[in-house]
């Protein structure tokens, strides 16, 4: 299998001397983020490492089985974006709107006030009141 990893956005760390709620590890691998790397610095030993596996498994083995549905639905349902508005400051432009889905490819879809719906892949999302 060729992974192209120059193309990731974002990498998140886990540690596995940190301890992470079920909730939190939901979040965490849920939440669109291109690869989770296991490190740490202190207090890395093996039975901590092992449990750090044992939490995300599920979502590897369903990764792996391709179920990208559950998944994306578990991704909606721990969203604290959807159904607020928000703004999405990008390189060259910014979209006000909606936030109403997040699609199968992992983008996030914007209603802008004119009704139109966006897709926006990358960009810093700001709750707005």
């Amino acid at each position: 299998m060729h992974i192209n990893w120059k193309s990731w956005n974002h990498v998140t760390k886990l540690d596995p001397d940190k301890h992470l709620s079920p909730e939190q590890i939901t979040g965490v691998v849920t939440s669109g983020t291109d690869a989770l790397m296991l490190s740490g610095t202190l207090n890395v030993t093996r039975e901590n490492m092992q449990e750090l596996l044992r939490q995300i498994e599920q979502y590897y083995m369903r990764f792996r089985k391709q179920d990208l549905m559950s998944i994306l639905e578990a991704w909606r349902q721990c969203s604290a974006t959807l159904g607020r508005r928000v703004r999405i400051d990008m390189r060259s432009s910014r979209i006000d709107g909606t936030a109403v889905d997040i699609d199968a490819d992992g983008g996030l879809l914007v209603r802008r006030d004119s009704g139109i719906i966006e897709k926006v892949l990358a960009g810093d999302v700001v709750h707005c009141r």
